[in-house]
C-alpha cells in the first residue's frame, strides 16, 4: 500500500535524546513499549512531516502524548511505525475511549484513522528564478526527490453503512515505516479537562504496543458558524470520471457520491466557490425585465445558507454567485438588460437575506500582463458600471485576486492579493502595497483575503505536497489573520491529471518547469478507480468519497485557529494574541538569497514554538471567558516570600515548595534542520535550571540528578544488550 523506501535516518546525540530514551524506559517499564523488537511505534504532534528523503534526519518522537483542543475542534496527531530488518504484516491500530473528569468519556468513535499514503516525488517543486538565487543553502525550505505523504486513507470507509475495511490491515516493509493519522474531535458539549487513554499497535491480532495519550479539552469551543470566508473551488461534477462505472455518475444512489465529495470538503471548514443558480432573464419589446422566476435561487442558495443543506446544520460564509462578474462578460444581454437584471437580483437577494453571503468573482487575475494586454480592467470598470448603475446594492461584493492597483481603487470591494505580493518583503520594495495601504482600505469599508498558488515558491508559506514543514498551510492561515484579513481563497481542489490522479501531482506542460508545483489544485483525491477515466484510486481503494489530504487537514486546524484568534479578539485580548502570534509569523515569505540567515526567515521552523503559542492564546481565551474557574497565562507569577524567623515551616514542608519550585515539563524541541517535534510530547517532570519557557532547549542543561544518571545507566545496559543481541 503506497510508497515504500527504507532509509536509515541518523539522529544527533544530544540532552533532547537523553530525555527521549528516559521517555522509552518509562513506557517500557508501564506497558507502553512495543513487545518484541520487530516494531517501533512513536507520536508525533499533526504538523510534524514524516517524510522519506535520503539523508534527513526524522526527529525521534515520543512514547507518550498530548492533544489539545477546544469544544467543537478537530486536532490531530500521528502514530509513526517503523519496521527492522524484518518487514511487518497485518498491523492494526486501535484507538480506546478517553476517560476524563468525573468518569466522562471522548468517544474513540468521534476520532477517525488514517494511513498516510505516500507518493514519490522525481520531480521536486522548484525555487523561484527571479530572487530566491540561493535554495540550496537552505535545505528546510529546497524540495527534494524522495517520498512525501499526502493522502489519508481512511481505515474505515466512512462513506458507507458498512465501514468496510480499506486501509488494515497494513504491512510495514523491512527498514521502512508507515505513519497512522489519528484526527481527534471534541463535541460542542464535551466536559473540559484532561482525559487518558491509549493507542494500541496490534500484528496478527496480538497486542504489540499500547501508548499512552493524554487530550486536553479546552473549557471553551470553536464556533460552528464561520467566521472566515472561503473560496476554494470545486466542481460537483468532478468526481464522475472516476466512479459508477463505465457510465459515470447518472443514478440517484451515486449521485450520493458527488455529495459526499461536497460534504467531506464542507466539513473541513472550507465553502465552495461557487453556489451558482440556474437563472434565466427574459425582456419584452421595451427591454423591461419581464418576471423572474427566482426557484432556483431559492434551491441552490437556500439551503446552503442556512446550512440545511449540510449534515452538520452549518451555513456556508461567503459564494461566488456566478452571475454579474465584472469583466466576464453580460451573458448576452445589452448594457441596459445588463443592469436591470443585475439590480433585480440584488433586491431579491437582499429580501431573502442572502446578500451579504455573495460575492461577485470578477476576471481572475486581471493584473497579469496576457490579461491586461486583453483589456481586463477596462473591461472591469465596464461591467462594473452596469453594475452600479440602478442600485446601490452590490457596493462591497466585487472581488478582484490581485494586489491593489489604483486602475481599480474605486471599483474593487474585496483585494484578494496572492501571498507574495503583499507588502515588500518578497518582491523588490516598492513594488506591491502592504499593511498600512490595505488598513487604509479597510477603514474605508473594503476588504483584504488571500490567496496561494504556483507562486509560492520555497521561502513563501504555501501547500506544496513536498514541503518539509508540515504546517505551511496551517501557518499561512495565522498570517493572514494578523494582517487582518477575512478570508481566503483557492483556485482548486481537484486538478487531478487524469492520467493518473493519486501519482501525477504536476502539471508540467500546463505550466512549465518553473510554475509546476506539487499538488497545486490537489487537496483531495477520487476514493475510487471505477469510473470513464479508467484509472484513480490504488486498487485497494474503493470508497464513495474523496479521501483527503494531510495539506487539507492543516489547512483545517489553521482555519480553526484563526476563529479563535477571532474569540481572543472578540474578547478583549487581540494585542495579547498579536503580541504572541508575532513570535512565530512576521511575514508570508522572503527570497532565498546568500545575504540571509535561516534565523531572517520570517516566521517559526519549529512546530513545538507554532503550538506553544497556540496553547498561550487557548489559555489566555479561556481565562477571559471563565476568570473565576482559570489563572491568566499573562500575569506575573507571585512574588515567593520566605518564612520569617518563627514562622511554622517544617522541615519536609519547606523542602517540599523547594523542590516544587524546580520541577517544569519538558517538551522535545526539533532541530530546524532535522525536523521538528512537538505539542507536548511530554517527558515526566523533570527539574531545569535557567531553561526558557515554552520548551526551548537553548538554555543551560538540566542539573543530572541521581535518578537520571540511574536511568542513564540502566539505557546503556539495555542498549548494549540489545545490540549484543542483534549482532549475534
Amino acid at each position: 500500500m503506497g510508497g515504500h523506501f527504507g532509509f536509515e535516518a541518523g539522529r544527533r546525540g544530544s540532552f533532547g535524546d537523553f530525555l527521549a530514551l528516559v521517555a522509552l524506559i518509562v513506557g517500557a517499564l508501564s506497558g507502553a513499549e512495543a513487545k518484541g523488537a520487530e516494531l517501533e511505534a512513536r507520536l508525533y504532534p499533526s504538523t510534524t512531516k514524516l517524510i522519506k528523503v535520503d539523508g534527513w534526519e526524522l526527529p525521534p518522537g515520543a512514547e507518550s502524548f498530548r492533544v489539545s483542543m477546544a469544544r467543537n475542534e478537530y486536532e490531530g496527531f500521528q502514530l509513526r511505525l517503523s519496521a527492522g530488518q524484518a518487514p511487518v504484516e497485518g498491523v492494526e491500530v486501535v484507538l480506546g475511549d478517553l476517560v476524563g473528569p468525573a468518569g466522562e468519556l471522548l468517544s474513540a468513535e468521534e476520532a477517525q484513522l488514517y494511513l498516510e499514503y505516500f507518493v514519490e516525488i522525481t520531480f521536486p517543486s522548484p525555487c523561484d528564478k527571479f530572487f530566491s538565487k540561493r535554495c540550496d543553502l537552505f535545505p528546510i525550505f529546497q524540495r527534494d526527490v524522495g517520498w512525501f505523504p499526502d493522502a489519508l486513507v481512511p481505515f474505515f470507509d466512512p462513506y458507507s453503512a458498512e465501514h468496510k475495511a480499506v486501509a488494515v490491515p497494513f504491512d510495514v516493509a523491512a527498514g521502512d515505516f508507515q505513519v497512522v493519522f489519528v484526527d481527534l474531535y471534541a463535541p460542542e458539549g464535551q466536559a473540559p479537562g484532561l482525559y487518558s487513554g491509549t493507542i494500541s499497535v496490534k500484528v496478527g491480532g496480538e497486542l504489540k504496543a499500547e501508548l499512552p495519550l493524554e487530550v486536553e479539552v479546552w473549557d471553551f469551543a470553536i464556533p460552528k458558524q464561520r467566521s472566515v470566508a472561503t473560496s476554494f473551488r470545486y466542481s460537483g461534477s468532478m468526481a464522475d470520471k472516476y466512479h459508477g462505472g463505465a457510465d459515470g455518475i447518472n443514478t440517484p444512489e451515486e449521485e450520493k457520491i458527488r455529495l459526499n465529495y461536497e460534504y467531506e470538503i464542507h466539513r473541513h471548514r472550507v465553502d465552495p466557490t461557487q453556489a451558482k443558480p440556474d437563472l434565466k432573464f427574459e425582456f419584452d419589446e421595451n427591454d423591461n425585465l419581464l418576471p423572474v422566476d427566482w426557484s432556483s435561487v431559492d434551491a441552490t442558495i437556500g439551503p446552503r445558507v442556512d446550512g440545511s443543506y449540510y449534515p452538520d446544520g452549518v451555513g456556508v460564509n461567503r459564494f461566488d454567485l456566478g452571475w454579474f462578474a465584472p469583466g466576464r462578460g453580460q451573458h448576452g444581454m445589452t448594457p441596459e438588460q445588463y443592469s436591470k437584471a443585475a439590480k433585480a437580483t440584488a433586491e431579491y437577494l437582499e429580501s431573502k437575506g442572502w446578500l451579504k453571503h455573495v460575492f461577485l468573482y470578477s476576471t481572475d487575475e486581471p493584473w497579469m500582463p496576457e490579461h491586461r494586454s486583453n483589456g481586463s480592467y477596462d473591461k472591469i470598470k465596464g461591467d462594473s458600471a452596469l453594475l452600479h448603475s440602478l442600485t446601490e446594492l452590490w457596493k462591497g461584493h466585487v472581488l478582484v485576486t490581485g494586489p491593489w492597483v489604483a486602475a481599480l481603487d474605486e471599483l474593487v470591494d474585496i483585494w484578494c492579493p496572492v501571498t507574495p505580493m503583499f507588502s515588500d518583503n518578497y518582491w523588490p520594495k516598492g513594488t506591491w502595497q502592504g499593511a498600512e495601504k490595505y488598513a487604509e482600505l479597510m477603514s474605508a469599508g473594503k476588504e483584504l483575503w488571500f490567496y496561494v498558488c504556483n507562486a509560492n515558491f520555497p521561502g513563501q508559506l504555501g501547500y506544496d505536497v513536498d514541503a518539509k514543514l508540515g504546517y505551511e498551510p496551517r501557518l499561512v492561515k495565522w498570517g493572514a489573520w494578523f494582517e487582518k484579513a477575512t478570508g481566503f481563497l483557492y483556485w482548486r481542489m481537484g486538478y487531478w491529471q487524469e492520467e493518473d490522479p493519486w501519482h501525477l501531482l504536476v502539471n508540467i506542460p500546463g505550466f512549465g518547469d518553473l510554475f509546476a508545483r506539487q499538488g497545486d489544485g490537489i487537496l483531495v483525491y477520487p476514493g475510487d478507480h471505477d469510473g470513464p477515466a479508467g484509472t484513480g484510486s490504488p486498487p485497494w481503494v474503493s470508497i464513495g468519497g474523496p479521501v483527503v489530504s494531510y495539506r487539507l487537514k492543516q489547512i483545517r486546524d489553521g482555519l480553526e485557529d484563526w476563529e479563535m484568534l477571532i474569540l481572543a479578539s472578540s474578547l478583549g485580548a487581540e494585542e495579547y494574541a498579536r503580541e504572541k502570534v508575532s513570535t512565530v509569523y512576521s511575514a508570508f515569505g522572503v527570497p532565498l538569497t546568500d545575504k540571509i540567515e535561516l534565523s531572517d526567515v520570517p516566521f517559526t521552523l519549529s512546530d513545538a514554538e507554532l503550538l506553544e503559542v497556540r496553547r498561550l492564546v487557548a489559555m489566555k481565551v479561556q481565562h477571559l471567558s471563565h476568570p473565576d474557574k482559570y489563572p491568566d497565562p499573562d500575569a506575573p507569577p507571585p512574588v515567593e516570600v520566605g518564612p520569617e524567623q518563627g514562622d511554622d515551616c517544617g522541615s519536609d514542608v519547606c523542602a517540599a515548595d523547594a523542590v516544587a519550585d524546580d520541577v517544569a515539563t519538558v517538551e522535545t524541541v526539533g532541530e530546524p534542520d532535522g525536523g521538528v517535534t512537538g505539542d507536548t510530547a511530554q517527558v515526566d517532570t523533570l527539574p531545569t535550571s535557567g531553561s526558557k519557557g515554552g520548551g526551548c532547549s537553548s538554555g543551560p542543561e538540566a542539573p543530572w540528578s541521581p535518578a537520571a544518571l540511574l536511568l542513564m545507566l540502566i539505557s546503556l545496559v539495555v542498549l548494549r544488550r540489545r545490540r549484543s543481541g542483534a549482532a549475534a
